[in-house]
């Protein structure tokens, strides 16, 4: 049962990690890179994840 719970933490941790890593790229992707990004898509994406 123990282990389980752990696993479980570990996932979590991983996944939450995982979710702010892209965020952050994403942010400085959309600055370093405005030109590679279309502007309704990426607003409508930033609209979606939040």
């Amino acid at each position: 049962m123990k282990k389980i719970h752990v696993a479980f933490l570990l996932f979590a941790v991983f996944a939450a990690g995982i979710g702010a890593t892209a965020l952050i790229v994403d942010q400085i992707g959309f600055h370093v890179y405005p030109a590679t990004y279309e502007a309704p898509s990426s607003a409508e994406g930033a609209v979606a994840s939040r």
